[in-house]
């Protein structure tokens, strides 16, 4: 299971490693052109906050869950901002 960050990691190396092959011209067109698919779900704060001592310590269900919609959109604003690699 990745994190919400961790996806976002992911699509920062992908956006590199397109970038790469193909310039940034393309890279901006490829990236604005596609479908972006988020898949989360409630059982998040079962696997993760329930069974991380350390989440508990740290938040309450509460800021937890406000933590979670804080990294999902950051995660959004990326995709759709469309943002050059440089910046990401």
């Amino acid at each position: 299971m990745l994190s919400l960050s961790d996806q976002l990691d992911k699509f920062r190396e992908y956006k590199t490693k397109i970038h790469d092959m193909v310039g940034e011209n393309t890279t901006t067109t490829i990236i604005s052109k596609s479908v972006y698919i988020l898949c989360t779900g409630n059982n998040d704060i079962t696997n993760t906050f329930f069974t991380l001592p350390f989440r508990r310590l740290k938040y309450s269900i509460s800021t937890y869950t406000d933590f979670m919609v804080s990294e999902a959109k950051k995660f959004l604003q990326v995709c759709v901002n469309h943002l050059p690699i440089s910046t990401i």
